[in-house]
């Protein structure tokens, strides 16, 4: 403060607006990428499948977040075959968005590598969002689907 000049109080308010954000999320295993064929609990070692991980921020404060989100999943297996994780994807936020954020990951034959006979993996999703500056935080969520059971693939005779 400059010599001489006298310091006034101060006061701020923050609004109460964050009271209302909820960030909700969702996780769908489909068969195909058009996600119009729901996958069964048993995914053969030929097939491809898709994970398609839906998010959305809710509140009157959702318009004020720039940034990133960042989103991965990881499938782990109940026994001993080997586990999977995705690289991590970094979407855009988008403060005037009012739909569902949307991101798939597409696995194909040999992405998981079950046990002979078959292993099943419990698919988990995480999301983290990311300040402009790059600092993680703030905002984290995961879920947890049910299990699905991975065969190998089948041999061709």
């Amino acid at each position: 403060m400059p010599k001489g000049e006298k310091y006034l109080e101060c006061f701020e308010e923050i609004s109460r607006f964050a009271d209302d954000l909820v960030l909700k999320m969702r996780c769908v295993i489909h068969e195909n990428e058009a996600d119009d064929e729901p996958s069964t609990h048993i995914v053969v070692g030929e097939e491809n499948f898709v994970v398609t991980v839906y998010w959305k921020l809710e509140g009157k404060l959702a318009h004020h977040f720039t940034g990133k989100w960042k989103v991965k999943i990881d499938l782990e297996s109940i026994g001993t075959a080997r586990e999977y994780s995705s690289k991590p994807v970094e979407v855009d936020m988008k403060p005037c968005k009012t739909d569902e954020y949307q991101q798939k990951f597409i696995l194909g034959p040999g992405d998981v590598q079950p046990d002979p006979g078959g292993t099943v993996y419990i698919p988990a999703v995480t999301l983290t969002a990311i300040d402009p500056c790059g600092g993680e935080g703030h905002m984290w969520g995961y879920c947890v689907g049910s299990s699905v059971m991975f065969t190998p693939a089948l041999a061709v005779a």
